[in-house]
């Protein structure tokens, strides 16, 4: 619907959970986005609705309209930095002294927890 309704129903929204639940809503975290043009932040995942102008093929439609959870781009720049210095990867001095299964099963554990918060995402592999 238009943004005035949107922002109507973000006032009723903020009314109800101050009145009813004691609570308050942040202004700068309760944004309103435009579903088409730009995704939506929400839990650390981007929300997008997925568009393909592509033909049927396959006897398969084209995904259109289906909202899909993204990976933002800058977390998982924050999430490989630890591992990386100007682009390429790193050592890490507190493992140099560890054997190798150690050290791999250090990096497994570490890759684990990040792959599974964003298990969700469509794009989980980037």
């Amino acid at each position: 619907g238009p943004k005035a309704e949107a922002e109507k129903i973000k006032a009723q929204l903020a009314e109800f959970l101050r009145d009813e639940l004691k609570l308050e809503l942040s202004a700068e975290k309760t944004l309103i986005t435009h579903a088409r043009s730009q995704p939506a932040r929400y839990l650390g995942y981007e929300i997008i609705v997925q568009h393909e102008n592509s033909k049927i093929t396959n006897g398969r439609r084209a995904v259109n309209g289906r909202i899909g959870l993204r990976v933002p781009l800058d977390v998982i720049k924050a999430k490989s930095a630890p591992y990386r210095r100007h682009g390429k990867p790193w050592q890490r001095s507190a493992m140099q002294n560890l054997d190798d299964y150690d050290i791999v099963k250090t990096y497994g554990a570490e890759y684990r927890g990040i792959v599974q918060y964003y298990m969700l995402a469509n794009d989980v592999w980037r």
